[in-house]
């Protein structure tokens, strides 16, 4: 990624499929899945806070749903399941925040939990 993709606070760049699977007992087990800031349990943003000690600043990782910014620590249900394998589809991509930009690795650390209901 180059810093001229991420100019400006806001922008993003750089977005990648990311596919959570997890594996169902039974057809039709509600589920209720929540996404949160590892690192900040109480970060209701939708950038996840940078893990320390890689040297990069002013970029995070931010997760999307239905091509949408997540709102960390909120819930949703998705449709009911059926009985084996289902993929949760989110995305991941660089978000561009204050300070100055300085290059290195950028981390950012989430907890997905399922709510069977």
């Amino acid at each position: 990624m180059t810093a001229n993709a991420l100019l400006r606070v806001g922008q993003s760049a750089g977005e990648m499929p990311l596919r959570v699977k997890m594996q169902c007992p039974r057809d039709g087990i509600r589920v209720d899945l929540t996404l949160r800031d590892a690192l900040d349990r109480s970060n209701t943003g939708s950038a996840l806070t940078p893990v320390p000690g890689h040297g990069s600043a002013g970029i995070a990782v931010q997760l999307m749903r239905d091509n949408a910014p997540v709102r960390l620590g909120s819930t949703w249900t998705p449709p009911l399941p059926h009985a084996g394998e289902q993929t949760i589809d989110l995305a991941a991509r660089y978000l561009r925040t204050a300070g100055a930009l300085q290059p290195g690795t950028v981390e950012g650390q989430a907890i997905l939990t399922a709510d069977y209901r």
